[in-house]
């Protein structure tokens, strides 16, 4: 039931495992070990390297599950195969250290602590319910023809998209301030939901007992979000 994903023909090969009423169902999981450090030359000047933490789960590492079923019915011309999955795809989740602000001394050591934090500093905030969210559903449906010599499916997807990401970005109302001066850094929470259309299609065809030849196309999801929000921490 991987094939929902990789070639949605593979659904009705005839090699599947199914039990006496034609069900198959996959219950999978993947773990993320992400290792990302981020070095930084500030206007000649080497900060110090920072690293990321492991995952979403208070550092744990992320797990990416997969749940997919599917069954077969036996017609005059073939086999038919319906099924549907949910998958999540792999993505790295990183966070970095968040600087502090409160006192004179914390302001000095903020390019030190964090001196990514233009670019990034997470993509989550901790636990999975502030957290950058992807998933696709992924309904397929595949026929077995030629004596299930041929195989051929389709599969139409529905990727949901929760984007939160934390980031410093100057609110200096100057012409005349001093690059990433630390006084004006402004906390920014930006968060979009997006659902993206899209859909995968492929077949398989055993060409020799001992070849099957397979070709498989997704067609991309372009992400678009047509309302999100900006939260922002003035300093």
């Amino acid at each position: 039931l991987n094939a929902i994903y990789y070639n949605p023909a593979g659904v009705a090969a005839p090699n599947l495992a199914t039990g006496a009423d034609g069900w198959s169902i996959l219950v999978d999981g993947g773990v993320v070990l992400q290792n990302v450090t981020y070095t930084r030359n500030e206007n000649g000047i080497q900060r110090p390297a920072v690293s990321a933490d492991g995952g979403v789960l208070f550092g744990a590492p992320l797990l990416i599950p997969q749940i997919a079923f599917a069954r077969r019915f036996n017609l005059s011309f073939g086999r038919l195969s319906a099924g549907f999955g949910l998958w999540i795809p792999y993505t790295g989740l990183p966070r970095f250290p968040s600087p502090s602000y409160g006192t004179e001394e914390d302001l000095r050591k903020v390019p030190e602590v964090a001196p990514q934090r233009y670019a990034l500093i997470g993509l989550h905030d901790g636990n999975i319910s502030r957290s950058t969210v992807l998933a696709v559903l992924n309904p397929v449906v595949a026929l077995s023809l030629m004596n299930d010599r041929l195989q051929v499916g389709l599969g139409p997807q529905l990727m949901l998209v929760y984007f939160r990401s934390a980031l410093t970005l100057s609110s200096c109302p100057q012409v005349m301030c001093r690059p990433e001066q630390v006084d004006y850094d402004t906390l920014v929470v930006a968060q979009a939901f997006a659902l993206t259309p899209s859909f995968n299609l492929g077949a398989t065809f055993k060409a020799r007992d001992w070849l099957r030849l397979g070709a498989a196309f997704q067609f991309p999801f372009l992400v678009r979000s047509a309302k999100g929000t900006v939260d922002t921490r003035l300093p």
